[in-house]
């Protein structure tokens, strides 16, 4: 999580914009497992 934190970071904060697709490749592919243990966890914090 702190990985997608740190993009989020620098998205809104950065002056200039210069992604590397090496760096976000491996946060895409995450993307679908990490939405799933997101859900499970607000599904348990709602019990």
């Amino acid at each position: 999580m702190k990985r997608y934190l740190a993009f989020r970071h620098f998205f809104g904060h950065g002056y200039a914009l210069d992604l590397s697709p090496e760096r976000m490749e491996p946060l895409v592919g995450d993307a679908e497992s990490v939405f799933t243990k997101f859900k499970g966890e607000i599904a348990k914090s709602m019990n």
